[in-house]
């Protein structure tokens, strides 16, 4: 590692770095903005029907709805 470190020259590759530096704020920004998207989405999916049923079914009337064929999730 340090073989490495002292071939830097640090008047050439600092350009270089800087590049490499703003690609990764570029790309931490685009994640950031995907994983609100992703969470947006998901609250987006809220209706007041679903909500209404949200705490009617038991875990055990899910499965044997699946089971039946019908379809008692919300």
């Amino acid at each position: 590692m340090s073989q490495l470190l002292g071939e830097l020259d640090p008047l050439t590759d600092f350009d270089r770095l800087a590049k490499l530096a703003k690609m990764i704020d570029m790309h931490a920004a685009r994640i950031g903005a995907a994983a609100t998207k992703l969470r947006l989405s998901n609250q987006a999916r809220y209706t007041p029907q679903r909500a209404a049923n949200a705490g009617t079914a038991t875990p055990a009337d899910r499965i044997r709805a699946a089971y039946q064929g019908g379809s008692n999730e919300s």
